[in-house]
């Protein structure tokens, strides 16, 4: 169970990384990326019991929550997402 949760950690580093740039100047994002990816693989838990811990639809549920985690990041504190 915590390697799918170091998954979603380390997804949410690489992605704020690639799409904000240096993480380090973003920790609002990271913050919200890492919860988002876990709520991803929460919700993938719930939905299908046992497809998390596959690596495609593992890694893509995190990619999802932490990308949507972010975009509603960006709507709420700047206004607009981009």
């Amino acid at each position: 169970m915590p390697d799918v949760f170091i998954t979603a950690l380390f997804l949410s580093f690489t992605l704020v990384r690639l799409i904000k740039g240096n993480w380090l100047h973003y920790p609002g994002h990271v913050a919200v990326s890492i919860l988002g990816g876990m709520v991803g693989l929460i919700a993938l838990m719930v939905l299908e019991p046992g497809s998390q811990t596959d690596w495609v639809s593992g890694n893509a549920a995190a990619a999802v929550g932490a990308w949507a985690a972010m975009l509603l990041f960006d709507r709420v504190t700047t206004g607009s997402a981009g």
